[in-house]
């Protein structure tokens, strides 16, 4: 779940910069399964940084986190944001850096904040969400690769994440994107399917 609030006494907020996709959406996971509270998450695509959360983490998560990274590479740099200044340092983003405007544009549409106080703007954020994770998938296979096979998150939990997805898009009458979701979907649920028989069969 996705929250506004600031850190309370034993709680940090810090962000984590991860390298490419592969490793952005292992971080995901991580953090839902984690119960991590995410209040940013931004995809730049930059030459040294894929993406960043900004998240809201206790000290047990925290110490976890570090220690399973040492293992998993969850993220590659992290930076803790000081609660004093209410606002997030400009790490995200630097276009001097990109040349085209047209990319320019493009990365700045896949930035969003999560600074929600009322309803109508959970549901700001979760459609940004949305569109978000569909204009990767449509960006690159490998990334749908990389989210079928991922052990971050389990069966369940992609099931609940593109069916929700597939029903958002389903209101707004977009079958294209409805029907590449749906594909996803089928993906990964036979990509799980060869894993149980791969088990039966050892």
């Amino acid at each position: 779940m996705n929250e506004s609030r600031w850190p309370r006494s034993n709680e940090t907020e810090i962000c984590l910069l991860t390298y490419d996709g592969a490793q952005h959406l292992k971080l995901h996971g991580w953090l839902k399964r984690h119960k991590v509270p995410i209040r940013a998450e931004n995809i730049v695509n930059e030459e040294d940084c894929f993406g960043v959360f900004t998240v809201i983490i206790n000290d047990d998560s925290f110490y976890e986190l570090e220690e399973e990274n040492t293992e998993k590479a969850l993220f590659m740099d992290l930076q803790i944001i000081d609660s004093k200044k209410k606002d997030k340092p400009d790490i995200f983003f630097n276009p001097n850096k990109i040349d085209n405007k047209e990319s320019i544009e493009n990365i700045k549409n896949f930035i969003f904040s999560f600074e929600a106080k009322n309803p109508e703007e959970v549901d700001d954020f979760l459609s940004q969400t949305n569109e978000t994770s569909l204009a990767l998938f449509r960006r690159n296979d490998d990334f749908i690769e990389d989210y079928i096979q991922t052990k971050e998150m389990s069966c369940d939990d992609k099931m609940k994440d593109l069916d929700y997805m597939i029903n958002y898009f389903l209101v707004d009458e977009r079958y294209e994107d409805c029907a590449l979701l749906q594909n996803i979907k089928e993906r990964t649920i036979d990509h799980y399917e060869n894993l149980s028989i791969k088990d039966l069969l050892s």
